[in-house]
Parts: C-alpha cells; structure tokens; sequence
C-alpha cells in the first residue's frame, strides 16, 4: 500500500512538471519585429477572390493580427525553439498587389521557405532572389 502511494505521489509530481514544462511553451514565441513585420506585409496587398485559381483558396492571412501569437497565424511557420519565423506559405491566399524591393518581407532574416503560388501579383518590383 505504501509503495502504491509513493508510485502515486511520483505520477503526480511528473504530471505537474510536465504541465508546467508545456505551460511555459504557451507564451509568445513570435518576435515583436518579425510579427509587425508579417503585419506591414499583409497590409502591402489586397486579399480579392477573383485571383484565386485554387480550389480550396482562402485568405490565410485573415487570422493574422495582433492578439495573437504569429507562430500560430496560418501559413506561418516557425522555429520551436527560438520562435523566429521559418516558413511562409501563402499559396492560393487571394492576394493581389506587388512585392517590392522594400517589402518588409526580407526583414525575415531566419525565412528558409516561402510559397507565393496562385496569387495574383501585378509584377515584383525588379529582380529579387532570395539566398541563404
């Protein structure tokens, strides 16, 4: 009876770190600059239905805003362990407009994959490559 109690007491306390362990992943893990970042860029475009030639389009970046943490945005992607902002993917998002040389795109210094696909983009503002 004894060594059930102490196994009991064990249970409970791992339980009780472990939530408090996943707790602490809770918090933002977005970058203020990275967030405000992603913001000005959403604002750079206009989200239309009519560009879309996806068939399950949809704007992702309507569940982007302040209150929440960008890690959890859709068609953002981020490093679980630093939160910075790896991934980009916002094929078939209906937007319109143009990328340019000043987006506050590239201030995603830790982007490693960005997707554009089947949006509707006037024409990028020169050449722009993207490099490791």
């Amino acid at each position: 009876m004894v060594s059930f109690f102490f196994f009991y007491s064990f249970l409970c306390f791992v339980l009780l770190i472990s939530l408090c362990y996943c707790s602490s992943f809770d918090h933002y893990l977005c970058s203020p600059t990275e967030a405000s970042a992603l913001l000005q860029f959403k604002q750079s475009f206009k989200v239309k239905s009519e560009y879309s030639s996806c068939y399950t389009s949809f704007p992702k970046t309507k569940s982007w805003n302040e209150s929440r943490d960008c890690c959890t945005w859709d068609g953002v992607t981020c490093d679980m362990l630093n939160g910075n902002v790896i991934g980009l993917d916002l094929s078939c998002s209906q937007l319109c407009g143009t990328i340019h040389l000043n987006s506050s795109l590239f201030q995603l210094h830790h982007l490693h994959t960005l997707n554009l696909d089947n949006n509707h983009f006037n024409y990028l503002q020169s050449h722009i490559t993207l490099a490791d």
